[in-house]
């Protein structure tokens, strides 16, 4: 009588696994192309000039105290008031409680600083001290809209984010009256291989937010945010 072979189960289980892993990375290349082709080829609301540029913060670093994101948005707001495209600014973001309790400034108070030291008159530039995150940053701007009677704001963030802000923008609407535009910065300066890692990092940060924000309810899903951002 021949001599069955004993299976290896583990070396099958490692087959498998290595099969499933390659599959979900496949799976999530595909996923990270079409978003990045689809964002690329999206036709955001633009305007000739809006009342107000709001810009939103992404964190702290080196240049100035800003993370280099936070710098091409804080950057491309600038532009837009220096070519009269808008009349005030708004910085809104970056809102965390140890922070404050330390006496260290928020995000939006960091870059409301910063043009302010680049010449700009204090009552053309604000900033919010309550939002922590894209969804309260979106209610604290239309609380700002709504207190300074502005008619129109452009959002001012990376293309990959404008999109969701876009989209919270209009599920928080306060005033149905208020135009809102949007100008993503620029990724011309920006090299090849900076830029593939760029929407790599933000497509992935965008979908785990759209499926917390779509997961969860509106407090537990700032609740978890609040937790992380301590």
């Amino acid at each position: 009588m021949k001599k069955t072979q004993k299976k290896k189960p583990l070396k099958s289980l490692t087959k498998r696994f290595s099969i499933a892993i390659s599959l979900l990375l496949l799976l999530d290349f595909l996923a990270t192309v079409f978003f990045h082709t689809y964002i690329s080829r999206y036709s955001f609301p633009h305007a000739p000039s809006s009342d107000v540029a709001i810009v939103f913060f992404h964190n702290w670093g080196q240049k100035k105290g800003l993370s280099e994101e936070s710098w091409k948005r804080l950057q491309t707001a600038l532009s837009l008031y220096q070519n009269k495209k808008v009349t005030h600014i708004l910085c809104v973001g970056g809102t965390r409680p140890n922070r404050s309790q330390s006496g260290s400034q928020s995000g939006s108070q960091t870059m409301r600083e910063i043009l302010l030291r680049e010449g700009l008159p204090e009552d053309k530039v604000h900033a919010d001290e309550e939002s922590f995150d894209t969804l309260s940053n979106c209610q604290e701007t239309w609380k700002m809209i709504a207190n300074k009677s502005w008619k129109s704001a452009t959002l001012v963030s990376s293309p990959w984010h404008l999109y969701r802000i876009l989209v919270i923008m209009e599920y928080s609407r306060k005033n149905r009256l208020a135009k809102i535009f949007a100008t993503p910065y620029s990724l011309n300066k920006i090299s090849t291989i900076q830029r593939a890692y760029l929407a790599w990092q933000s497509i992935h940060h965008e979908a785990i937010a759209w499926f917390l924000w779509l997961a969860l309810s509106e407090n537990n899903y700032q609740s978890l945010i609040k937790s992380f951002r301590e």
